[in-house]
């Protein structure tokens, strides 16, 4: 996801730059001028979640796995351990895949990113009214025993509805396009098996757009637009992100005033 510049080919790059085109505008609006608006961007920015010390950040985490298993995929293979090392490459790529379109970050930055254009405020868990308690009775009485967080699907949703909204629809359609249910579950339910070029789906069909009909086998080639297509929207992303982290770098060693009545001021540590 992100790879360097020798690894990504021409196609890679011009499909990283679409979803850049489409993401950029995302990251700023001239009401962000106001300072306390852009408390609500820094918050956006520093995923503000409480106090936390080191090591209790899941997108780092994230971007370090994503980073491992794309390296996995670049090495030569020994094949007296690996018989079909394109197999083993499709296994790792399908895991990355899997866990790019899972994990929280991009969804609640892209998210919070929305509501801030629509004039409402950062939100820890802008997802949280999808969430679905799961209840139990002790003594009588109703309580919550567990929280079943949203899906993706449910997620996505939400953001075509705010991108709708804000005038951005490029980026529920984005979001939309390149998660896919079918490959996700297989995966995640160990119900596929890779052989002969194709991954094998033992339960359920995957719509192929190319031939317009369903099959339960998916070609390597197949498989392999609809990761990079990820990987390209994620790599857009995070590039975007960094981007804007960075220019705050300017504000170093300065107090901003962003609360006139309680007189609060905000300080940037780097």
């Amino acid at each position: 996801m992100d790879e360097t510049e020798a690894t990504e080919t021409p196609e890679d790059k011009s499909r990283i730059r679409h979803y850049a085109d489409i993401l950029n505008p995302l990251f700023w609006h001239d009401e962000f001028n106001r300072v306390d608006r852009l408390f609500e961007l820094v918050c956006t920015l520093v995923r503000a979640s409480g106090i936390k010390d080191t090591g209790w950040d899941s997108h780092l985490e994230s971007v370090n796995l994503l980073d491992d298993l794309g390296h996995l995929c670049q090495i030569e293979l020994p094949t007296d351990k690996f018989t079909f090392p394109d197999n083993t490459r499709v296994r790792l790529t399908l895991i990355s895949y899997c866990h790019a379109t899972e994990m929280n970050f991009p969804y609640e930055l892209v998210a919070n990113l929305l509501r801030l254009h629509l004039g409402m405020n950062y939100h820890m868990h802008p997802f949280a009214h999808l969430d679905r308690p799961i209840t139990k009775k002790v003594n009588g009485a109703k309580i919550v025993d567990r929280i079943i967080a949203a899906s993706p699907d449910k997620k996505i949703t939400e953001i075509e509805t705010l991108s709708e909204k804000a005038g951005f629809s490029e980026v529920g359609v984005a979001f939309r396009q390149i998660y896919d249910p079918v490959i996700r579950n297989a995966v995640y339910h160990s119900d596929y098996v890779v052989q002969a070029d194709s991954m094998r789906l033992l339960s359920g069909n995957w719509l192929s757009k190319k031939g317009g009909h369903y099959t339960p086998l998916i070609p390597f080639d197949d498989l392999g637009e609809v990761t990079s297509e990820a990987f390209a929207f994620h790599s857009a992303l995070l590039a975007l992100y960094r981007r804007a982290c960075r220019s705050f770098t300017d504000f170093k060693s300065t107090f901003l005033p962003y609360d006139l009545h309680y007189k609060a001021l905000l300080e940037l540590t780097f």
